[in-house]
C-alpha cells in the first residue's frame, strides 16, 4: 500500500517531509531513551486504570511488623522466634516457604540466656536442614548478603535482588540476576520464580528451558496448558538497552489486599485460622517501619501508600507466574518494535491525511478537523492499549501520542506557510501573465496597425484606380474611343480590368476582416478562462470536409492558385466533441498557410504543382487531423517557434503570427495539441491530436 496515494497531486511537499521528519525525530528520541520516563509513567497508568482483582489465596504473607517488635522486644527476629514460627508453619504442610529475612549470622534474643540462644540457633539450623520446601534469601548483586550455610549447602536459596528502573520504581522481576559470558543464566534463581516453580511442580507442571533465548516454559501434561517466560531484550517496551540478568515484566495484581497477611505474633500464639498455610506459598518478611526493604511499584504510584515492602513484591512475582500457568491470567508482553513504528506511522499519517483533506477550507476548519482527528486517534490509542493490556500486551503509546500532538501543529503550520507561498507564487504568476499580456497587446496593436495600413493602402490605390476609370467612362462623350485607349494601355478589355480591380478590393477587404477576426479571437482566448469554451457533438468528417471546400474556394481566388486536393476521412470517426467556430478557424488557418507555402514554392519553381492533403484518423481513442502541403517548408529553428504568438512563418508584413498560436491554444482547450513535421524546401505536415471524448 502506498501512503501517498491518499494525497492530491498538489499536496505541498513540505507536508510529506514534515510527517517523515516527525516520525524520524520521535523514533530517534525513543531509541535514545528520551521518552522512557513518559512511557513508564503511561505504563503505570495502565495499571491504575485496571479494576481491582480478588485476593490470590495461594499466597500467604507472614509479616514481622511493629506489633511483633513491641511484643517480643526484638528489633530483628531472633533465632528462637524464627524457629517457633517455622515449626508452626511447617506443621500446616505448605507447598513452599520463602524466608525473605536475612539470616547469615545467629541472632540472639535479649530475653534468653546465652545457652538458650545457642540452643535456639541449633534448633533453627535443624529446621533449615529438615525442611526441603524452605527457600532462603541471599543478595547476589552488590551489596552482597550471604544466606544461611545450611540452606546454601542444600541449594535452597534464591536471589532477593530487585531491579529498579531509572525512576526508582520496580516494574520487572529477575528470573536470574546473573548471566555468564554467553548471556546464559548463572547463579541462583530469583525468589519469585523459585517459589512459583515449587508450587507448579507440585501441580504437575514440568519445566523446560529454551537455550536459544533463555526462555523458561512451564507445561502441564494434564491440562495441556503452558506459560512461557521470555526474558526482555533491548528496546522491548520502553527499555532502550540490555540489562544485566534475565528479566520479565510483572503483571501486578491490583487489590487491597492482594494477599492474605498475618502477623508473626499471631502465628506464634496460634491466633490464626486452621490450615491457613496448607498447600500455600508462605512468604515471611519484615514489614515494619524500620525495614529498609521498601520500594515503589506501579500500583502505588497514585495511591496513599507510596511504598511496598519487598516481601509483597516477591509475592506478586510468584503470583504473576502461577496465575499465568493456572488461571490463564497473562504475563505482560511488549509488542515488537516494528509494530510500534507501524502504529506511529499510521498515527502521524492519519492526522496528516485529515489535515490535507481539509487544506483548502478555512484555517478554523483545518484546525477543528485536525484537532478532532487527533482526539479520535489519541482516544483510540488509549482505549486500544488498555484493551491490549488486559490481554497481556504492552503497547508503548507515548511515541504515537507525541506524534498525535506534534503532527497537527506542524502540518497546519506547513500548510499555512505553503498557502502563503502558493499565494505569492500565484500573484507573481498573474503579474507575469499581465505583463506578458500587456506586451503581447502592444505587439498586437503595432502589428495590426502596420498590417491594416498595408491592406488599406492597397484598397485605397485600387479604389482610386477604379474610381478614375469610372469617372472617365462617365464624363467622356466618345465612349468607344476611350475604351479602345484603355484596352491598348492595360492590354485587356476595360470591363475585365474593372472587374479584376474590384475583385482585388474584395480580396483585400476579406483579408483585412480575417486579420480582425484573428485578433479578436486571440483576445477572447487570452481573456476567457477554460470554462467559457462551449463544446458540441458534431459529425467531424462532414464538418472538416465542408470547412475545407469552403476555404479552398476562397483561397484559390485570393492566391490566384489552383491546388490539387486529396482527402481521406476515417469512417470510424462519427461524432466529436469540439467547439465548431474555434475549430473552423484552425482549419482555415492551416489551409491558408498551406496555400501560402505552395505559392512561395511556385515562385521559386514555376513548374511546381501544388498538392494539399486533408486526412482524419482514429488511433487509441485519439482523433488525428492531418493538413499536409508540398510547399516551401520551414527550417527546424522556425518550426520550434511558430506556435508562439507573433512568430510568423511568412515574410515580413505578410501575417500577424497569431494563427498557429491560436490553433495551439484551441487544441489545448480541447485536451489535445498541435505538432508540425516539416523540411525546408519539401513541405509541412500539421497534425491536430485530441481525445475522442474529453
Amino acid at each position: 500500500m502506498h501512503l501517498f496515494k491518499y494525497f492530491p497531486k498538489n499536496t505541498p511537499k513540505g507536508v510529506f517531509f514534515t510527517s517523515i521528519g516527525i516520525i524520524f525525530l520521535i523514533t530517534i528520541l525513543r531509541s535514545l531513551g528520551g521518552l522512557q520516563l513518559l512511557e513508564l509513567t503511561a505504563y503505570d497508568f495502565l495499571f491504575f486504570l485496571r479494576p481491582n482483582e480478588p485476593i490470590d489465596d495461594r499466597v500467604v504473607i507472614v509479616a514481622w511488623d511493629e506489633a511483633d517488635i513491641q511484643m517480643t522486644e526484638e528489633g530483628t527476629m531472633s533465632d528462637n522466634t524464627l524457629s517457633i514460627l517455622l515449626e508452626r508453619i511447617k506443621a500446616d504442610k505448605p507447598r513452599a516457604i520463602g524466608l525473605d529475612i536475612v539470616r547469615d549470622v545467629p541472632v540472639s534474643s535479649k530475653s534468653l540466656s546465652d545457652e538458650q540462644n545457642k540452643q535456639a540457633y541449633q534448633r533453627l539450623v535443624k529446621i533449615f536442614e529438615s525442611t526441603p520446601n524452605l527457600t532462603g534469601i541471599e543478595k547476589v548483586l552488590p551489596p552482597l548478603v550471604d544466606p544461611p550455610n545450611s540452606l546454601k549447602e542444600k541449594e535452597q536459596t534464591s536471589a532477593g535482588d530487585l531491579k529498579e528502573d531509572v525512576d526508582g520504581t520496580i516494574r520487572r522481576a529477575f528470573l536470574f540476576p546473573q548471566e555468564d559470558e554467553k548471556g546464559n543464566p548463572a547463579g541462583v534463581v530469583g525468589m519469585g520464580l523459585a517459589l512459583a516453580s515449587k508450587y507448579l511442580i507440585d501441580e504437575g507442571f514440568s519445566i523446560v528451558q529454551v537455550e536459544s533465548n533463555n526462555a523458561i516454559i512451564f507445561i502441564s501434561p494434564q491440562t495441556k496448558s503452558e506459560v512461557i517466560l521470555n526474558p526482555l531484550k533491548k528496546l522491548d517496551g520502553s527499555y532502550i538497552k540490555d540489562e544485566d540478568g534475565l528479566l520479565i515484566n510483572v503483571n501486578w495484581r491490583k487489590g487491597e489486599p492482594s494477599f492474605l497477611t498475618v502477623n508473626v505474633s499471631d502465628v506464634a500464639t496460634g491466633n490464626i485460622p486452621p490450615d491457613i498455610f496448607h498447600d500455600k506459598i508462605v512468604l515471611i518478611g519484615n514489614t515494619s517501619a524500620s525495614s529498609s526493604d521498601k520500594h515503589r511499584i506501579p500500583l502505588n504510584r497514585w495511591n496513599s501508600s507510596r511504598i511496598t515492602n519487598g516481601v509483597y513484591i516477591h509475592a506478586q512475582i510468584a503470583s504473576s507466574i502461577i496465575s499465568a500457568a493456572k488461571d490463564g491470567r497473562p504475563l505482560i508482553k511488549p509488542i515488537p518494535e516494528e509494530v510500534e513504528i507501524i502504529i506511529l506511522l499510521l498515527t502521524v499519517g492519519g492526522i496528516t491525511i485529515v489535515a490535507e483533506k481539509f487544506r483548502r477550507f478555512s484555517p478554523g476548519t483545518i484546525v477543528t478537523m485536525t484537532a478532532i482527528g487527533a482526539f479520535v486517534i489519541i482516544s483510540g490509542l488509549t482505549i486500544s492499549s488498555l484493551i491490549a493490556f488486559s490481554f497481556g500486551y504492552w503497547i508503548p503509546i507515548v511515541p504515537s501520542l507525541l506524534g498525535s500532538l506534534i503532527t497537527p501543529v506542524s502540518v497546519i503550520l506547513v500548510i499555512y506557510i505553503s498557502s502563503i507561498k502558493q499565494s505569492n507564487e500565484e500573484n507573481k504568476r498573474l503579474l507575469k501573465k499581465v505583463q506578458q499580456t500587456n506586451k503581447e497587446y502592444k505587439l498586437l496593436i503595432k502589428d495590426l496597425n502596420h498590417t491594416i495600413q498595408n491592406s488599406l493602402n492597397s484598397i485605397i490605390s485600387n479604389g482610386k484606380f477604379a474610381q478614375s476609370i469610372c469617372s472617365e467612362l462617365c464624363s467622356t462623350k466618345n465612349l468607344p474611343l476611350l475604351l479602345a485607349q484603355l484596352e491598348e494601355e492595360f492590354g485587356e478589355r476595360t470591363a475585365t480590368l474593372l472587374k479584376n480591380t474590384i475583385d482585388a478590393l474584395l480580396i483585400q477587404t476579406n483579408e483585412l476582416n480575417r486579420q480582425r477576426q484573428n485578433a479578436q479571437q486571440y483576445l477572447n482566448l487570452a481573456l476567457e478562462n477554460n470554462n467559457v469554451f462551449p463544446l458540441e457533438s458534431i459529425p467531424l468528417n462532414d464538418f472538416i470536409q465542408a470547412t475545407t471546400h469552403r476555404t479552398i474556394s476562397v483561397k484559390q481566388s485570393q492566391y490566384n492558385l489552383q491546388v490539387k486536393l486529396q482527402e481521406n476521412y476515417d469512417s470510424q470517426i462519427q461524432l466529436a466533441h469540439i467547439n465548431p467556430k474555434a475549430f473552423e478557424k484552425v482549419i482555415e488557418n492551416l489551409i491558408d498557410n498551406a496555400y501560402y507555402a505552395i505559392k512561395d514554392k511556385i515562385n521559386q519553381s514555376p513548374s511546381h504543382s501544388g498538392i494539399l492533403t486533408i486526412q482524419t484518423l482514429l488511433e487509441n481513442k485519439q482523433i488525428k487531423i492531418v493538413v499536409q502541403d508540398n510547399g516551401i517548408g520551414m527550417s527546424r529553428e522556425l518550426a520550434e517557434k511558430i506556435f508562439i504568438p507573433f512568430q510568423s512563418s511568412r515574410a515580413l508584413n505578410q501575417g500577424q503570427g497569431l494563427g498557429l498560436s491560436l490553433a495551439s491554444e484551441t487544441m489545448a482547450r480541447h485536451g489535445g495539441n498541435i505538432t508540425v513535421e516539416t523540411k525546408e524546401g519539401e513541405g509541412s505536415k500539421f497534425i491536430l491530436d485530441f481525445p475522442l471524448h474529453k
